[in-house]
């Protein structure tokens, strides 16, 4: 039995040891105030696109632990970053914010035209969570797009250190023109199981062609939460938000193929990120102490014993 602890406890202490190096090795703190560059590249195949203006926009503040604030000119929307669990919401929460910032025309953190290689470049940038805006250039019979996206600078490495030069790809997808028009669609979707009378009887909805505004329509159960329109198939941009969002509700707009899925989400106790290290370092130091003052106990007894 005495062998059999000593075994346990050392492997305890064993434990305890890697995941104290574990812990302190991905504990590194962003450095705030470390000026961040980035380049994007837009190609397809063999073909860059030149000459196009991608813009970003300091959407929050990113904190060590992984954890989010929204910044300034995103501070008043109904966004929440901190219960995102994979790429698709990362995806919705980027069309979220782009839809705001087409509707009140936010002004962009930097902007770059991409150059006879592709590339926007960016210097001087501070840290925190950005959205890239999306572009569309012809290729072909039809169009190759950029969507927008969401990315945290600096990046982080592997090993958990933080590269404040960072180079990235944008993915593109590319669509042949059909020459019939498309249909177009919006739905309201609601996440508030048991929450329903907090619900509004309306809501409005803004459409846009191109970032310029093309009419409002209004949603209810007496539409079944939808609405549905034409348009020629130009590879012309829609955008749809969700003006004046019901108080507890966070909304995502997420496109899929020709349809805007604008979800309201309750939420009855809204999350508030925290700035700290979500690693508890004490814990494992705790179960090191024991494991030592443990194997300490049976040394000393066993002299003691003998």
């Amino acid at each position: 039995m005495r062998k059999v602890l000593i075994f346990t406890l050392s492997v305890l202490m064993l434990f305890s040891c890697i995941m104290i190096s574990m812990v302190a090795s991905a504990a590194e703190p962003i450095d705030a105030d470390a000026p961040v560059s980035l380049t994007l590249t837009y190609a397809y195949n063999d073909t860059v696109f030149e000459g196009e203006e991608v813009k970003l926009y300091r959407v929050g503040e990113c904190f060590s632990n992984g954890s989010f604030g929204l910044s300034e000119d995103f501070k008043d929307y109904s966004i929440s970053l901190n219960t995102v669990k994979s790429q698709s919401e990362w995806n919705a929460i980027a069309q979220t914010a782009m839809s705001y910032v087409i509707a009140d025309s936010i002004s962009p953190t930097a902007s770059a035209v991409t150059d006879g290689e592709g590339k926007a470049r960016y210097t001087e940038l501070k840290t925190g969570l950005y959205l890239v805006s999306g572009i569309r250039g012809d290729y072909d019979k039809g169009y190759c797009s950029f969507d927008c996206f969401m990315m945290i600078l600096p990046a982080k490495n592997e090993d958990g250190t933080w590269s404040y030069d960072v180079d990235a790809k944008p993915k593109s997808l590319y669509t042949q023109t059909q020459p019939d028009d498309i249909e177009y669609s919006v739905i309201k979707l609601w996440k508030d199981t048991g929450y329903e009378s907090k619900r509004p009887d309306t809501v409005e909805v803004e459409l846009y062609k191109d970032g310029v505004f093309a009419e409002e329509v209004v949603l209810s159960s007496e539409n079944n939460w939808h609405y549905a329109w034409t348009a020629p198939d130009d590879g012309s941009v829609w955008t749809a938000v969700e003006t004046n969002v019901a108080t507890d509700y966070t909304v995502t707009v997420e496109q899929k193929d020709y349809s805007f899925v604008i979800s309201n989400t309750y939420r009855e106790n809204p999350p508030t990120p925290s700035t700290g290290d979500s690693f508890n370092m004490g814990i494992y130091a705790v179960l090191l102490l024991i494991a030592g003052v443990g194997l300490m106990a049976i040394g000393t007894f066993s002299r003691r014993k003998g």
